[in-house]
């Protein structure tokens, strides 16, 4: 208790010196402290002698017993203390994700100072932290997927036309309409406005609809030159045969 008590309190001081333009507060909830107010050591022994008699007349001490049997773990190495956000502050809103990366940091920070924290690690997690977690996951691994997705649609094309310019013209194609979808978008609506889940069905639905149309052009054309015809005369029918299908 005495651990998790000057924790919080190193952790509020360093949150307000580090976050001072930050207006959002928490409250805090735990075996050392109850609606920010710091318990102390004696009172937690006092709760737990209280408990173990069975018969705890005294209601503050008989509560914090329970909280005590609820948040600690069975080996007593572990417990959770809950922090809930003030003024009607989303979790997942803008200004909640601000104050969960500011704990976070400041949370870095006192374990790179390796003082009170030496031999203990604290986690912030939740629902919104989780969700938050996912997302970071997900976009920076978004990158990677777009250069292996655009990768293996070359060396398909390569393989199925048996050339280099086409599936180069395809990529390139591909990458120019991602990056002006991409940009209109950020250009008309503010980047945090923006679901995380738009440019990854977005890029999804334009590689996919891109590719399938790109192959019924260029399977059209390829088979016209491969009958006989200029490249002229191939590329109009290619176009004239597989235009109302990909215009529709």
């Amino acid at each position: 208790s005495t651990l998790v008590n000057d924790w919080l309190h190193n952790f509020e001081k360093n949150f307000e010196d580090n976050n001072s333009n930050n207006a959002i507060s928490a409250k805090f909830e735990g075996i050392a402290v109850a609606n920010n107010i710091p318990i102390p050591f004696s009172v937690y022994e006092a709760a737990k002698v209280c408990g173990l008699s069975g018969k705890c007349s005294i209601p503050l001490l008989r509560l914090l017993d329970y909280v005590d049997h609820a948040v600690t773990s069975h080996n007593r190495r572990a417990t959770y203390v809950v922090a809930s956000l003030e003024n009607n502050v989303d979790a997942f809103s803008e200004d909640g994700i601000a104050w969960l990366k500011a704990a976070r940091d400041t949370i870095q920070r006192l374990e790179q100072q390796g003082t009170l924290l030496r031999g203990v690690r604290v986690y912030v997690s939740g629902t919104a932290a989780v969700a938050v977690d996912a997302v970071d996951a997900v976009m920076s691994d978004f990158p990677l997927v777009i250069c292996l997705t655009l990768s293996v649609v070359f060396l398909l094309m390569v393989l199925c036309f048996r050339s280099i310019m086409a599936p180069l013209r395809s990529v390139a194609s591909i990458a120019l309409t991602l990056g002006f979808s991409f940009g209109v978008t950020v250009w008309f609506f503010r980047p945090s406005a923006i679901s995380w889940l738009v440019p990854i069905m977005a890029f999804s639905i334009i590689v996919g609809l891109a590719l399938d149309y790109d192959v019924f052009l260029v399977s059209r054309i390829w088979e016209y030159r491969s009958s006989g015809m200029d490249h002229r005369s191939s590329i109009v029918y290619g176009l004239g045969m597989t235009g109302s299908i990909i215009t529709a």
